[in-house]
């Protein structure tokens, strides 16, 4: 008796102090305390620097297209399909940073809020035009793939150009220097500071951040090299400024680089070949082709007419069904670039 009471105690001993181990976090300390990680305390943010694409320019009314809104055209593209799941006005899980961002907009006034994304209210975000970008179908692929909230800050301009020239459009600003800092102290660290108001016990895990721009820097005429050495130049900039003045999340962050198609001339070529060389030679730069999916002004606006699947005869300015020619990217190539960089970035969502 006295062995089993002996062999007892012992056990309780040893489960006592194995317990006590398994109750411990497996994360490091912070301060005095240990802090425990777990998926579902997390908060997971995508970033969306840009010029019009990346604002988003695709019609909201196209999303009611039966046969080319569907997920995974970016594998099936021409192909119809009526069977496979649709993308939607408003996706479930998914949240945008809104500001006014129009050009001529006060961009310093802190009046921004997390509202959830709706195409043709907020996700296009400047004047709420009737118009959606990639962050409605990449909040889709990012639900649909993990289940988890995303939450999107989208600084973005049209017309606005990388580069510094002696150009005298009157847009907002360079990326280098004005508009970087515009970015990152009036949209990303705000955003980011009301997002821990709202979540105050969830960490911040910055996913990715999408770089849709170049146009406005081939129609000026710019060098490859002079593209690549100011898109460096920015990168690290916001790189700093997450890593010192916003949060630390244990990895570096992602980057979506989209390759743009929009003048289709000489020189945007050179940014083209820019943004394929700067994929190549840094490692955590991913690039994003969208050449074989339409622009704006290859669709019908016929109303009634579904057909999507071939380009329109270009005129100037009015396309073969007298439609106006837009050269943006078409909703059906923002979902394309979408489940593209969702692919891409999705093994980062835990």
């Amino acid at each position: 008796m006295k062995k089993i009471i002996l062999l007892v105690c012992v056990w309780c001993t040893f489960y006592g102090v194995i317990n006590s181990y398994s109750q411990r976090p497996k994360s490091g300390l912070i301060g005095n305390r240990y802090h425990v990680t777990v998926p579902d305390s997390n908060i997971y943010v995508v970033i969306i620097l840009a010029q019009s694409n990346g604002v988003g320019r695709a019609q909201s009314a196209r999303i009611a297209n039966p046969y080319y809104n569907y997920k995974g055209i970016a594998t099936y593209y021409p192909d119809t399909s009526t069977i496979r799941g649709r993308y939607v006005t408003r996706p479930n899980n998914t949240y945008i940073y809104f500001k006014d961002q129009s050009k001529s907009a006060n961009h310093n006034l802190d009046n921004g809020q997390w509202r959830l994304d709706t195409a043709g209210v907020n996700s296009a975000t400047d004047n709420t035009r009737p118009e959606f970008g990639l962050d409605i179908p990449l909040g889709t692929y990012i639900n649909d793939s993990t289940s988890k909230k995303v939450f999107f800050i989208k600084a973005a301009w049209g017309d606005t150009r990388l580069t510094d020239t002696t150009s005298s459009d009157a847009t907002v600003g360079t990326w280098n220097n004005t508009n970087r800092n515009l970015a990152s102290y009036y949209y990303i660290s705000r955003g980011i500071r009301d997002l821990r108001t709202l979540y105050p016990t969830k960490r911040i895990v910055l996913v990715s951040i999408i770089w849709w721009q170049g146009e406005a820097d081939a129609n000026l005429h710019v060098t490859k090299s002079a593209y690549k050495t100011a898109f460096v130049s920015l990168k690290s900039f916001i790189e700093t400024n997450l890593k010192q003045d916003l949060w630390v999340t244990g990895n570096t962050p992602n980057w979506q680089l989209v390759k743009i198609n929009f003048y289709q001339t000489v020189y945007e070529t050179l940014i083209r070949d820019a943004l394929t060389e700067l994929s190549d030679e840094l490692y955590d730069v991913d690039l994003i082709d969208i050449d074989a999916y339409p622009q704006k002004e290859d669709l019908t606006n016929t109303v009634g007419v579904f057909d999507e699947s071939s380009p329109l005869a270009k005129g100037s300015p009015i396309n073969a069904d007298g439609g106006d020619d837009d050269r943006h990217q078409s909703y059906i190539a923002q979902f394309a670039a979408a489940e593209k960089i969702g692919a891409n970035i999705r093994r980062l969502i835990r």
